[in-house]
């Protein structure tokens, strides 16, 4: 099998009953997926992702389609001439959609349509990146009620109509090469240490209690004069408890999930000139100064699955355990997948996947910063960003 549905090296996993509606639309396009996967609306151009080109969209008119050039400078078309793209859970319309496609490390091969024709068949269309001539390269396969598309790391199958004996192989010839994405460095941190004084295991503990009895008051004790809340604006308590809305519903705060979820990632201790410093989480403080934080995703456990599509039971390429990778989502456009409890990250090793979202931390995200001095503990930040 030739190409891919993905961007280079990225395994996407789709399951027959799937549903899962060929998520790679909503990112490389830039649109932002509700309930179903989506098209460019009529006039759409932009950028096709991985590329410098541009692409059109028209739905009406003798040629409909995406229009663009390959790398020769000769026009391309992905014809949807016949093809409607509708929208709900019935007659699998939540499968429609136009995307992008991927092969390998050669990167853009094409572009392939899912679309309804007629009352109620399916079709799949895709147009090579390759070809002289509009027409060429156009492959369509067209179901009496559906296409199932299976994705695969190394290509993709079309059943037509669910049937075993009527595959359809599409392939792709071998398109140019693009610049290579930027490297993803290589941190990987051991886990949070034991604290060794016992004035931080004390207090580490007082402040795990507060936080889940969520006593205002014993907490607002806890902040120094001149806590931080935010970077930019006023600080000292007033703002903190502006900032945190304590002065209005104080139990459903967000403050209080935040701490919890800081708390249970463990603290970084630290001990100098008779003052003990406890940061949670505590790979903020471990994150090396050499690498830019902000760009960057910090899986938070052991043996974490990266797997190849969105959904719990979707291959496992490889387990993570508390490294560096990099969330490419945040950075293809203004939306996440259909299910915001995945994000796709690519690892030092240039493998690209899905992790559960509730292993993923951004190190520059909120973290909190207590002060022993004098006998006395303070938080002196709680705060997130750069």
């Amino acid at each position: 099998m030739a190409f891919q549905a993905r961007m280079p090296r990225l395994p996407f996993w789709l399951t027959q009953s799937g549903v899962a509606a060929l998520l790679m639309a909503s990112i490389s396009f830039g649109l932002c997926a509700g309930a179903q996967a989506t098209v460019p609306v009529d006039g759409q151009d932009g950028v096709i992702p991985g590329t410098s080109r541009h692409y059109r969209f028209q739905s009406g008119g003798q040629h409909p389609g995406i229009f663009w050039q390959n790398q020769a400078g000769h026009t391309r078309h992905l014809n949807t001439r016949g093809c409607r793209f509708c929208s709900g859970d019935s007659d699998n319309c939540d499968q429609d959609v136009i995307f992008p496609v991927y092969r390998g490390h050669a990167g853009f091969t094409g572009f392939a349509a899912i679309c309804h024709v007629g009352a109620h068949s399916q079709r799949f269309a895709f147009a090579s990146a390759r070809g002289a001539s509009r027409g060429d390269g156009q492959t369509k396969v067209t179901g009496r009620y559906a296409v199932i598309t299976s994705l695969y790391p190394q290509g993709v199958k079309v059943s037509a109509d669910r049937s075993a004996t009527k595959n359809a192989i599409v392939w792709a010839p071998e398109p140019f090469v693009p610049k290579p994405a930027p490297p993803v460095s290589r941190v990987a941190l051991p886990g949070p240490e034991p604290m060794m004084e016992k004035a931080s295991n004390r207090f580490a503990a007082r402040l795990q209690e507060i936080v889940a009895q969520k006593d205002l008051d014993r907490f607002l004790a806890l902040l120094a004069e001149d806590v931080i809340a935010a970077f930019g604006g006023a600080d000292g308590r007033a703002s903190f408890i502006h900032h945190w809305q304590l002065d209005k519903q104080p139990a459903r705060s967000a403050l209080w999930s935040t701490l919890t979820d800081l708390i249970e990632q463990g603290a970084d201790e630290a001990v100098s000139h008779g003052r003990i410093h406890l940061t949670w989480p505590y790979f903020f403080a471990l994150w090396p100064e050499t690498v830019d934080a902000s760009t960057y995703r910090f899986v938070a456990g052991e043996n974490i699955a990266l797997r190849a599509g969105p959904l719990p039971g979707a291959p496992v390429l490889s387990r993570l355990s508390r490294q560096a990778v990099r969330r490419l989502d945040s950075n293809m456009g203004c939306c996440r997948h259909r299910d915001s409890q995945w994000h796709v990250v690519r690892t030092a090793d240039d493998t690209m996947g899905y992790i559960a979202k509730r292993h993923i931390r951004s190190v520059t995200g909120y973290r909190l910063i207590a002060e022993r001095r004098n006998g006395q503990w303070r938080i002196q930040a709680l705060v997130a960003g750069d």
